[in-house]
């Protein structure tokens, strides 16, 4: 974890994405490349935004997946 990352449960979906991409396209750049520690730094904060990305998308499959319970409980095929 990068000591700088702010707080990311604050931003939205969109947000979070938004900077998920903006870091890559960063790290994708020939200089970051030139730079290891540039490099590296800008590789810390990505895999932060991208772990709580994981997170959130995990906390969503497992509610969907919860969900799909419910319903199967309630819907009689036979």
């Amino acid at each position: 974890m990068h000591p700088l990352t702010s707080d990311l449960s604050n931003l939205n979906d969109e947000e979070l994405l938004k900077k998920i991409n903006d870091l890559m396209s960063r790290l994708r750049n020939p200089t970051a490349t030139r730079n290891p520690q540039l490099f590296a730094q800008l590789n810390m904060l990505y895999q932060d935004h991208q772990a709580e990305y994981n997170k959130r998308m995990q906390a969503q499959t497992e509610k969907f997946a919860k969900d799909n319970k419910k319903l199967a409980d309630k819907i009689d095929i036979g």
